[in-house]
């Protein structure tokens, strides 16, 4: 405290330290219990609002959820007509043998059905032609495939009018190999199917003309018929519309109710 009667600023003994409270109180005389230098613990200007930012941090996760689940259902949305019009388009795609495939314009896009030859070489094991595919596991546990072999060499098919020539676009890896069957398992994360002599398959692709003749350059090569490809392509895209439909609309409810939410928090905050 401030003694009168002395210039010098003296510490009371009766106090344990010296404090700069002691000394405002002492020198204006204010004895009230106010804490006038420490923060009202009823405002929040000061401090962080953990409840505040950590329902900012679930509304932005929501929103990324369901913005996820949205664009998941457009995607197969579109794949899913996109599929189906191939489907409408295989419709119409005449399924051809040898003698046509001889006499057809150039270009045209057409099936051809047939078995595979025995004068076929076989590439691995006892396939034409194969894929091959090795299983890792990530870090949560689960088995994720890749394919680390692909073999898709020219074929000749046996119509019934005559042998056609199968041919790649890409150099040898450019027909997609479809509806294969099971797979035949070297380990346990390592597994092939493929194409053997005598499978019943059907080509799709156009009609071209090399200096062995002509021949038709395949874009799939799947076991089977044409009807069975064409039926395997639409239950394929009705699968697709049958989940996009549950995704699209869960998103776009979810990103609705996401925004109201935010607006009306936003709002009651600042009453």
């Amino acid at each position: 405290m401030l003694d009168d009667t002395s210039d010098d600023w003296s510490r009371d003994d009766s106090s344990d330290h010296w404090s700069l409270r002691d000394f405002i109180d002492d020198w204006t005389g204010d004895t009230s219990t106010t804490d006038d230098w420490t923060r009202d613990t009823s405002t929040t200007d000061w401090t962080r609002d953990d409840s505040a930012e950590s329902m900012l941090d679930g509304l932005a996760k929501a929103f990324l959820l369901f913005f996820f689940l949205l664009a998941i259902g457009i995607i197969l949305s579109v794949l899913s007509r996109h599929l189906s019009r191939q489907a409408v388009d295989m419709d119409n795609t005449p399924v051809i043998g040898g003698a046509v495939l001889q006499v057809s314009p150039l270009g045209r896009t057409v099936f051809v059905e047939g078995v595979i030859s025995s004068s076929n070489r076989t590439v691995y094991r006892d396939w034409v032609a194969y894929i091959g595919e090795e299983g890792e596991i990530d870090d949560e546990g689960d088995t994720i495939w890749s394919v680390t072999e692909k073999a898709t060499p020219p074929l000749l098919l046996s119509t019934n009018s005559g042998l056609v020539q199968i041919e790649s676009p890409d150099g040898g890896n450019g027909y997609s190999l479809q509806n294969l069957g099971g797979w035949s398992w070297e380990g346990k994360y390592r597994r092939y199917r493929g194409l053997k002599v005598n499978n019943q398959v059907v080509a799709l692709g156009e009609i071209q003309s090399g200096s062995q003749g002509r021949y038709l350059d395949a874009k799939v090569v799947a076991r089977g018929t044409r009807n069975e490809y064409v039926a395997e392509q639409r239950n394929t895209a009705r699968f697709m519309s049958l989940i996009s439909i549950p995704l699209f609309v869960i998103g776009l409810l979810g990103l609705a109710g996401t925004l109201i939410w935010s607006v009306y928090r936003f709002l009651y905050s600042n009453n």
